[in-house]
């Protein structure tokens, strides 16, 4: 014992060493647990960026608390990179969590990325060699994840595009929509929300998106379901790069389209609207005639006509320019319970339909 050296007189270069094997081996603040030791110690710690280069979250905290953690530690790493190790019992809090890190800037610092849970998921993913590239997509699942397989490759969080496309997706799995609060961005251009199992309802969708202002393109594909009329007046939302817009299986298409202010829209694209029932797009198979027609005084052809119902007579209708005709073409080809307000002064110069 007496040859021990004690702490005091370790060289700072040392110090740095041990704390910086330290985190995340039970407390996930030990950089902050560490710099309250002593006066020395807190100096060795703030000083030093390689300390706090490993962010370890949980979901047993408040989302507030765990920002404020991700942006402590953030600052302290800066210059180099960090590694976030994410451990959850709730897939919809993965998104929450995450979301202080998406930032463009951030994202070119992140370095490593672990996740555990709920049940067997684990994923390991280096994104040291894709610094350069975005989070440019978000696909976001409504389903119950009670029962989901994780094993395949694609049932990952983080997904890179080819060489030529240089950009990164990133993909949740939840039973719901995340609310986020007014302070939070989610810089995406690009998403797509599939109800798998579970509808989600207009007012989650619009605070959803009302988190997304520089959003591009936006694809619903819902789950068709009773549209139950809102009770309460749903919020207009402004999306002002909104170009690209898509339904499909849906029936808040009205309550939706009614309450976004998209004044770049110049692309929509609906299909599948207000029915309660999946539609057939593949060709009817010819059938057997009734009447051998002898006479040739019936149809000259030798089988019944395919049935075309509920499919628009051309598959794909442009109209231009645009506001006045989009009113009258939404209006011919939708269902007639359908009616559509636009609040944009500028309505879309393409509009293209299939399956209404």
């Amino acid at each position: 014992m007496t040859n021990m050296t004690p702490f005091k007189a370790l060289p700072t270069e040392l110090l740095i060493e041990i704390f910086s094997l330290v985190p995340g081996t039970d407390d996930p603040l030990v950089a902050i647990t560490l710099a309250s030791v002593s006066a020395r110690w807190r100096e060795v710690v703030l000083s030093s960026p390689t300390i706090w280069q490993s962010i370890f979250l949980d979901n047993s905290r408040p989302i507030s608390a765990s920002t404020f953690q991700i942006l402590l530690w953030l600052r302290h790493s800066n210059p180099l990179q960090f590694d976030v190790h994410l451990t959850t019992s709730d897939s919809t809090s993965i998104l929450p969590l995450l979301s202080p890190l998406l930032d463009p800037e951030r994202r070119m610092r992140w370095r490593y990325f672990s996740l555990r849970g709920p049940g067997t998921r684990e994923e390991h993913f280096d994104l040291s060699g894709y610094s350069a590239a975005p989070f440019d997509i978000l696909r976001f699942c409504i389903q119950d994840t009670s029962n989901v397989d994780w094993s395949p490759s694609y049932m990952r969080t983080f997904t890179p595009g080819n060489e030529s496309c240089g950009h990164f997706a990133m993909n949740i799995w939840a039973p719901e929509l995340w609310v986020p609060s007014p302070s939070v961005i989610l810089p995406f251009p690009a998403i797509t929300i599939a109800e798998v199992t579970i509808p989600t309802q207009p007012h989650l969708l619009l605070q959803f998106l009302s988190a997304c202002p520089y959003l591009d393109a936006f694809s619903l594909a819902g789950r068709l379901h009773h549209d139950n009329r809102p009770t309460l007046p749903l919020p207009v939302i402004r999306l002002p790069h909104l170009r690209t817009l898509r339904l499909v299986s849906t029936c808040i298409t009205r309550s939706f389209l009614s309450s976004i202010d998209a004044p770049s829209l110049n692309a929509l694209y609906l299909g599948q609207l207000n029915v309660d029932f999946e539609l057939n797009n593949r060709p009817a198979e010819p059938e057997d005639g009734d009447s051998d027609d002898e006479a040739q005084d019936f149809s000259p052809f030798p089988f019944k006509r395919p049935c075309n119902w509920g499919r628009p007579s051309a598959p794909v209708a442009e109209i231009q320019p645009a506001i006045e005709n989009a009113h009258y073409g939404l209006e011919r080809y939708a269902h007639e319970r359908l009616r559509l307000r636009f609040l944009s002064p500028a309505a879309p110069r393409r509009l293209l339909h299939r399956g209404i």
